[in-house]
């Protein structure tokens, strides 16, 4: 579990001054490109891609470092009304249904990757399957966090039994 832990803590980290290396790129990239056009008169045709291209990773990185950190978004207003059993028991169907669909996630983007090479894009010629890469990974990290998580909550519910 320790060595799994480093995993988590390392990659999140990195992929945290991932997404803070994307968003200055997005930064200089977006005001060269308003000044090229509005001073220069002379637009930069790449500039709309590479912000796009740039935000995908962006926001896939951000999913995984908000998974890692446990800072994405929930509604506690009903759970909050759950016996300590009744929340337990939520808690461990929602770890099941992330690491499902996570798990969907990822052998679709494991399936997507192949079909997308041999495209690109039209200004910076990046390859298709390159835009379609954070889903791959941003979905392996993430079902690696939860599944630490539902292996964290299984200890604990057990803990708790043995006690009792």
């Amino acid at each position: 579990m320790k060595i799994l832990k480093k995993f988590i803590r390392f990659f999140g980290i990195l992929q945290w001054y991932a997404g803070v290396g994307c968003i200055l790129v997005i930064i200089v990239s977006v005001t060269a490109g308003v000044v090229c056009r509005k001073f220069l008169n002379s637009p930069l045709s790449w500039v709309e891609e590479l912000c796009t291209f740039l935000f995908i990773y962006l926001a896939f990185f951000g999913a995984s470092v908000a998974a890692m950190n446990g800072k994405h978004v929930s509604a506690d207003f009903l759970t909050g009304k759950f016996s300590e059993r009744g929340k337990e028991i939520l808690h461990l169907v929602q770890k099941v249904i992330m690491l499902v669909l996570l798990a969907f996630m990822f052998v679709s983007a494991c399936i997507l990757q192949p079909k997308m090479t041999g495209h690109s894009s039209t200004s910076l010629d990046i390859p298709k399957n390159v835009y379609y890469l954070p889903i791959l990974f941003s979905s392996f990290y993430m079902l690696v966090v939860y599944l630490a998580e539902l292996i964290e909550l299984l200890q604990g519910i057990m803990a708790k039994r043995q006690e009792a």
